[in-house]
């Protein structure tokens, strides 16, 4: 089974420094960037198996992250998980363009949660193995 790769896209040093190392010790290569535009040249050049993006970037957001990076044919299927600080209005993940559940709180969340929600996310993005469509043999 291969290393996953996680692209954590986040201006605020301490939470990206955080997720790095604990990231790290689960056994992940990570890559770290602090602005949404050197996030998105990461992201499509590096194709990670899933992004953690911070909504509010200094020079490019998250959503406008997010949007470029569906342009793109990887992209359009990309795993990306959204952190905000944020109180999240009920209409906000239309905004953003992710469902509520890959939307999580910075301040309700917290690091260690965050990152088993990364294992999760992992998981359930992985491909199902399909059975054999051979019959069985006849019984005699």
């Amino acid at each position: 089974m291969k290393t996953m790769k996680i692209l954590v896209i986040e201006d605020a040093p301490e939470l990206a420094g955080a997720l790095d190392d604990l990231l790290k010790m689960k056994g992940y290569i990570t890559l770290v960037e602090n602005s949404g535009t050197r996030g998105l040249q990461v992201a499509l050049t590096e194709h990670p198996d899933l992004i953690l993006l911070d909504l509010r970037l200094p020079d490019l957001d998250g959503a406008a992250v997010l949007r470029e990076l569906r342009k793109d044919e990887w992209g359009k299927t990309a795993h990306v998980l959204m952190l905000t600080a944020s109180d999240m209005s009920e209409d906000a993940p239309k905004d953003i363009g992710l469902p509520r559940e890959k939307i999580l709180q910075k301040w309700h969340w917290g690091i260690e949660n965050i990152a088993a929600r990364v294992e999760a996310e992992l998981i359930n993005s992985q491909p199902t193995v399909k059975a054999d469509p051979a019959p069985f043999p006849p019984v005699q």
